[in-house]
């Protein structure tokens, strides 16, 4: 087996909530969220991070393309351009879960649904059923890993259909009008969907 070598400090993580860094599309930089929920970049052979936005930020995620980095803050879903650093508010948006992308669209999740921005506002991909908290959001857009109880269930959202990926997770049943029925296995019922979680804890 072979051992990491050369390792070296790039910067002090805060306690609390952590979010998975970001690289960059040449892999020189390294995005992350540090004290106060600034977005900070460092370059991945070491030196001082570069603010790039001061707090509030939370759910960091790249552009596949590597030129984009949407994070959720202060109530709104933005977009910041590495390029130049400018950055645009894409929606407001609450009780963000997960946030990534399908190729250049940017998706997030709520307890509400997972959603995309359309030029009228966010526009609603799938619902969410009550309960189930979605963690992760698939870079073809069709699919997505949530949580249910202590279930793990993953989505197909094209077909209608879940698969848990735990033999005893719970089902979705499908052919609900306008999408998948999720089965929520807190409740005996279930509720209507129609057709991308980053979020860790440190002590």
């Amino acid at each position: 087996t072979s051992r990491l070598t050369a390792e070296h400090r790039l910067a002090a993580l805060p306690s609390g909530a952590f979010y998975t860094p970001q690289w960059s599309a040449d892999s020189t930089t390294v995005y992350f969220v540090g004290v106060n929920g600034a977005l900070d970049s460092v370059s991945a052979g070491g030196g001082d991070a570069k603010v790039l936005v001061p707090d509030g930020v939370s759910y960091p995620a790249i552009a596949p393309a590597g030129d984009r980095l949407a994070y959720f803050r202060d109530g709104k879903v933005e977009v910041m351009t590495l390029a130049d650093s400018t950055t645009a508010d894409l929606a407001v948006a609450s009780q963000v879960s997960a946030l990534g992308w399908a190729g250049d669209q940017p998706l997030w999740a709520t307890d509400g649904g997972i959603f995309k921005a359309v030029q009228n506002g966010p526009a609603q991909q799938t619902a969410v059923p009550q309960g189930a908290t979605v963690l992760s959001i698939a870079p073809d857009g069709a699919h997505a890993v949530f949580q249910a109880g202590t279930d793990l269930n993953g989505a197909d959202l094209t077909t209608s259909r879940s698969r848990p990926p735990r033999r005893r997770a719970s089902a979705c049943r499908g052919g609900a009008p306008g999408g998948p029925r999720w089965t929520d296995p807190t409740s005996r019922g279930s509720s209507g969907a129609q057709p991308h979680g980053q979020a860790q804890h440190r002590p």
